[in-house]
Formats: structure tokens, sequence, C-alpha cells
């Protein structure tokens, strides 16, 4: 009897229900941590971008071992990435700008001015 029952079922199934057709274009290997992750480049590349001037800036290093590195998480080879939010601009490691960071004053623009 319920052989019959589930055979009924499937039969219908495969007489009524359509196929899903995904679309060609939908990305269905991204995932949330690779949105997580886009977001961490993008928010560290937006503040290297602003401290382009200052080449000594944590966040120069912070970005390129973002972005070298397989897992996401700065500094780090074998954490896995977390959803907790953007990177933190300075660590332990790399304390804050002021700290280690000797002003220097830019050079004249007109050569004159330098005698």
């Amino acid at each position: 009897m319920a052989h019959h029952i589930t055979q009924a079922i499937s039969s219908t199934m495969e007489m009524d229900v359509p196929f899903s057709k995904p679309c060609p274009h939908s990305k269905r290997w991204w995932t949330r941590d690779l949105t997580h992750l886009c977001q961490c480049v993008n928010h560290l590349s937006r503040k290297a971008y602003q401290m382009r001037g200052l080449p000594n800036h944590p966040c120069h290093e912070e970005l390129k071992t973002l972005k070298n590195d397989d897992t996401g998480q700065p500094g780090s080879k074998t954490s896995k990435a977390t959803t907790s939010g953007p990177p933190t601009i300075t660590s332990p490691q790399n304390p804050p700008m002021a700290a280690n960071h000797e002003y220097q004053p830019s050079p004249p623009r007109n050569p004159m001015e330098a005698q």
C-alpha cells in the first residue's frame, strides 16, 4: 500500500513539477565568506588610498598581507575568515601611525627656494 502511494507521488512530481533552470550568470561558487573578504579588501584599499602619502603606514602592509593570504586574515596562514566586520587598522604588531611616524617636511617645489 505504501509503495503505491510513494509511486503515485513520484510519478505526479515527474509530470507536473518543472525542473529548475539556474541562470547561466549565477555564481554558485560565491559564498558569504567571499563577500566578507571582498568587503575587508575594499575597506583596506580605501584606507591605503587615503594614506598613500605615508608609505610606512601599517594599512599598506595589512592590505598586502590580506591580498596575499589564502585565508583572508591579516598575518595568519592558518585561521579561517570570520564575519566579525572589517579588520582593524592597528594591531599589536602594527602600532598606531603617530607612534612610529616621524614628520618629514616635503622638499621645496621651486629649486631656487632650496638655496
